[in-house]
This record gives structure tokens, sequence and C-alpha cells, in this order.
């Protein structure tokens, strides 16, 4: 039988730590005006410290070693005093007691005694303290993410509680940027952070994070007031920045965005990227610069995509009889109610009839309607289309919309028809929000086409700006959504509606991969229609599936 006596043992050397009885060495911890002595056994923490084995066990080669009376001096600069205090009994002891550390303030200590245990490479101790902070310092750790993250790296010892704040960043990036230690964090972890394509930010949001950091960076530039700076403050944030502004995706920033709040910052960007820029806002249909970043994404929560928000403020109505004036909160405009004639379109209604009166600006239609069926009659001109939802017949109706032309013939001059570059199909490069921003952001102007499951309808949009996961509404009178009712080839019973957008504030929800590809009444991914912001209603249903989908940048002619 074998009895465990560890308890009297462990009191017995508890007295040694309580009474310095026979001590043999003076343990400088600190430095500078906070530094502490302690009394200690050779013999005791050679046992329990590898550290001071190695530090111990040779005076003559040791320099920091020397002889006092009869006692050995070892100085400690790297560690606390407080933190030493706690360790040195638990080398005596093996216990430890975290009972004290209560209150914020004290929980603030636990990140010098890790650090201490480490450094004296006490490894049951450091894997005690982080199971322990990990299980009962959530908060804490939240609160100190940027401290913790830096302090632990390169650590190997507390590689557990650094990938624990690793994990916490890449669920919630924003915990890093959003936090009072944000200025803490140093240049090579900041780019590795704004190298990451899920940042849980908009972009926009990230550049003014950037420009808080160089601000905050010692010395702090003190007047905020972007006013009142001359060249010199300008040249020092441009330099504290000059390796982080690479990583900005530029290009999925909205002009407005750009303009508020990143072009009085102008003498901070390089000049080919100001130029970039600028060309990309000001001259139509400017594409972003081969080597610009694509746009963020956001993680995935869950594998249903999120109804589209609100607008940033209430689009104009063409009627509301029961609105509110004294509510100023913004909302998506009420459904307006839809006359019975208008719940379908028959099919000896003309394009003319369908659509508003529009001007064009680009060629001139034939309306009358001996040239209409003389167009159907034409043999239609050779166009170079890649596409396994619509024919060539249905393609220049979708360009001559695009044109803004709306008689009923489908052919013309091929000089006028756009150019059609297929960027993405479903049933080949995948289903998924994550696919098709892959694919079609920062590509200018797109039509989507997109077949209901078990019927011939083909449904689409088209989008006369980027797709860029900006999470923003654009606003634009120039889309339309549409619907063909049959293959297209016999145009003169065909089902064919256009919708143009009524409410233009409420156009497109340029969404990232959490949303659903948002022209606003239509939600394709989702199958969801509901006939509020566009001119005509496209279908009774309001639930229906995709079985592929197709998306094509349409240069224009």
């Amino acid at each position: 039988m074998t009895a465990d006596l560890t308890k009297g043992l462990l009191r017995d050397l508890n007295k040694l730590h309580e009474f310095d009885e026979d001590c043999n060495v003076i343990l400088k911890i600190g430095r500078g005006f906070d530094i502490n002595s302690f009394n200690a056994h050779t013999v005791i923490l050679k046992a329990r410290s590898q550290y001071f084995k190695n530090a111990l066990k040779d005076l003559k080669r040791n320099s920091k070693l020397f002889r006092k009376e009869n006692f050995l001096t070892l100085e400690v600069p790297h560690i606390s005093a407080d933190a030493f205090k706690i360790i040195l009994r638990y080398i005596y002891t093996g216990t430890i007691s975290l009972n004290d550390i209560a209150n914020q303030e004290c929980v603030l200590f636990m990140l010098d005694l890790i650090i201490a245990a480490d450094e004296l490479e006490l490894n049951d101790l450091v894997d005690y303290l982080q199971d322990y902070i990990i299980e009962n310092l959530s908060d804490w750790v939240k609160n100190n993410l940027i401290k913790i993250y830096q302090a632990s790296y390169g650590r190997e010892a507390i590689q557990q509680l650094r990938n624990h704040c690793v994990r916490l960043i890449e669920d919630d990036p924003r915990l890093v940027f959003k936090s009072d230690q944000f200025y803490l964090l140093k240049e090579s972890n900041l780019i590795d952070l704004l190298k990451r394509n899920e940042l849980g930010l908009q972009e926009i949001e990230i550049w003014k994070y950037l420009i808080k950091w160089g601000v905050q960076q010692d010395p702090p530039i003190v007047d905020l007031d972007i006013k009142n700076w001359d060249l010199k403050v300008f040249t020092k944030l441009r330099d504290r920045l000059s390796n982080l502004i690479q990583y900005i995706r530029f290009f999925t920033i909205s002009a407005a965005n750009y303009f508020e709040e990143i072009r009085p910052y102008g003498m901070v960007l390089p000049d080919q990227l100001k130029e970039d820029i600028e060309r990309y806002y000001i001259i139509p249909n400017s594409l972003p610069p081969s080597h610009a970043l694509p746009p963020r994404i956001l993680p995935k929560r869950s594998k249903v995509m999120v109804n589209l928000p609100p607008p940033v403020s209430k689009p104009k109505e063409l009627k509301s009889d029961d609105s509110n004036d004294g509510d100023d909160k913004a909302k998506v405009p009420k459904k307006i109610p839809i006359p019975e004639d208008a719940m379908s379109i028959s099919s000896s209604q003309t394009d003319e009839q369908m659509i508003p009166l529009r001007i064009s600006t680009t060629i001139h239609a034939r309306n009358d309607s001996q040239s209409s069926r003389d167009s159907l009659l034409s043999p239609s001109p050779d166009i170079d289309f890649d596409s396994v939802l619509i024919n060539k017949h249905q393609i220049k109706r979708i360009s001559r919309w695009i044109d803004g032309t709306y008689n009923l013939g489908i052919h013309g001059d091929i000089n006028n028809i756009n150019r059609f570059i297929l960027l993405t199909r479903g049933n080949r490069d995948g289903m998924s929000g994550d696919d098709f921003h892959s694919r079609c952001d920062n590509k200018g102007p797109t039509i989507v086409l997109a077949k209901v499951d078990k019927t011939n309808v083909i449904v689409g949009g088209y989008n006369p700006n980027s797709w860029s996961s900006s999470n923003e509404w654009i606003d634009t009178n120039q889309c339309f959504i549409f619907s063909f009712k049959s293959d297209g080839c016999r145009e003169g019973i065909d089902d064919i509606i256009l919708s143009r957008i009524k409410n233009p504030s409420v156009a497109i929800f340029d969404g990232d991969s959490n949303y659903d590809i948002g022209f606003s009444d239509l939600q394709l991914f989702s199958g969801k229609y509901e006939h509020i912001n566009y001119e005509k209603k496209l279908m009774i249903e309001k639930n229906f599936t995709i079985i592929n989908y197709e998306v094509f940048q349409v240069i224009m002619n």
C-alpha cells in the first residue's frame, strides 16, 4: 500500500519559502526603479525551472551572476516583481491561487503572469494559465485581444492562447479594428490582417481605421482637423502608411465615399494609385487595373442569404395614401397595389405598349407595324454570343433595351449590337454567392440571366454599374429587369416583359456573398420576387427556384 503524504511535504516546503531559512541566492526582479529582491534556495530553483538550472549552472560563464557575502545574486530584469511573487510560491509549493484576480484591473496582471511563467520555462504553469484564461476570462481576452496577440507572438509555449486569439479574429476581425488598443497593433500584424479577404467590415470603414492607426502612432498627430494640416503632417502620415496602402481595396469603394473620405487624404496616396482611382470613377465603363485586389467577403454565418437591407434614405414613392410625414426612419417603400389587368402581359402587346416611352440616344427605331413585320422576316446578322439560356434574337433585344430603343424588331445594323462576354455559368462554375462575386465583381455593366425550374421562363436584370460587394444601394435609373417565356425563336408570340426601375434609390443592392443578387424586387439565388420598385410585374409567383444562371459583361459599342 502506498500512502500519499505530499500534503505535509508541501507544507514544509512552504515554510522554507516563508521564513528564508538557509537561502543561498538573492533574485533581483525587475528593472530601473522597480526592482524587488527575493531570497530563495538554488537547489529548489534548479529542480523546478530549466531557466534557473541553466542560469545557476556555471557561475564563471554567466556575467550576470556574482557572489555577495554568502549569497549568489541573480538579476532577472525582464519580468515583473508582482508576477514573480506568485510564481515563487508556485515553485516551492506547486500551488497557485487566482481568486484575488477578480476585477478588471487585476485581470490585466494575468498577461504579465503568463509571460513570466514562459520566460522561466515553467511549462506546467503556462499550460494551466492558458486553459484558465480561455475558459474563464473570455471578456478580458476580447478587450485585450491586441496586447495578448502581440505578447504571445513568437512564444512557442503560449501558442494555445495565441491560436485562441487568431480564432476570435477570424470569427470577427472587427474586435481588432474597434478595439481601444488598435493603435498598439504592430505594422507587421496589421499587414497580416489587411491581407485577409474576410474582415467583416466595409472597405471604407477599413480605410478610416487605417487613418486612425496612422494618426495615433508615436508621436501622435494631435490636431485631428485635416484642414489645419500642412505638408509636414501629411508627409508624416504618408510615411507611416506607406507599407499599408497597397492592401486597401480602393476599387470596391463607392465614388461618394471616395470623394468624402479618401480624396481629402490624397497627398497620402501614391500618384499612380490616385490616377487609377480617378480614371475608374470619372470615365464611364472604366475597369479597375489588372492588379487591383478583389472585393473582400464576409464569412458565411448561414447557408441562407439574408434579406436585402432597407436603403439609407427613404426612396421617393409614386403614390402614398397612408404615409406618415413624421416618420423619418429609413424603410423600403410599401407595396404599390397592382391593377388586375397588369397582372400579366398579353402576347399581342408590343414592346411599345409594355414600356414607358423613352427617347433613344443611340439609334432610331422603326415604329411602324410594317417595319416591325419586315424585320421579323429579314435574316439575323451573326453575333458572337455564348449562352445556354437564351438565343441571339433575345440578346439583341436586351442590347436594344440597354441602348434605349424599344421597337419589337430584333434585327438591325450589326455595328449597333453591344458585345456580351460570358463571366460565369452556374452549372459550370458554381451557384454560390462567392462563385458569383469572384468572377463578376469589378467587371463594369453586366446582364444576369436565370432559368426558373420546371418552366420555360428566363428572368434576369441589367446592372449598369460594377458589382463590388460594397453592401450599399446603387442609385440608378438605367437598370431594368425582364423575363422571356419561350425560346425566343417565335418573336410574334413571345411573352416578353421589360420592367424598368421607378424608385432609383433602391434599384440594385450591391451586396457581398451574404446577400442575394439584389435587383430589389428580384432576388435570384433565394428565389424571391415582389413587385414594389420596378414598373412592370414579371411573374405572379413570389417564390421560385433557379436551376442555372449566366452573367455577361456588357461592352458598349
